[in-house]
């Protein structure tokens, strides 16, 4: 049996990243762990377990100049999700 993780992930800020004179942050993470049994030589049964999310928050000085800028200069924005995956994996 073997279980294995991966985690990336970033944080940004206007502070930090790029100088901008227009405060905002924003980040990412994606983390899966997984697990595997190997049921012969050749198979193995495999179960995933996997988070995406995000943040965005800030405001901005392009309000309106173009028909891809925002109407209202500030946004707040969250994004989280969760997925669940198993089969059966071949290796020759």
């Amino acid at each position: 049996m073997t279980l294995s993780a991966d985690i990336a992930g970033s944080y940004a800020s206007s502070a930090i990243i790029n100088g901008a004179d227009f405060e905002f942050e924003g980040s990412i993470l994606d983390a899966s762990l997984r697990m595997s049994y190997l049921v012969s030589k050749n198979y193995s049964l495999f179960a995933n377990a996997r988070f995406f999310g995000g943040t965005a928050n800030g405001t901005s000085e392009n309000v309106g100049d173009s028909w891809t800028d925002n109407v209202l200069p500030y946004t707040k924005n969250n994004i989280a999700s969760l997925t669940f995956s198993a089969g059966l994996h071949w290796q020759k």
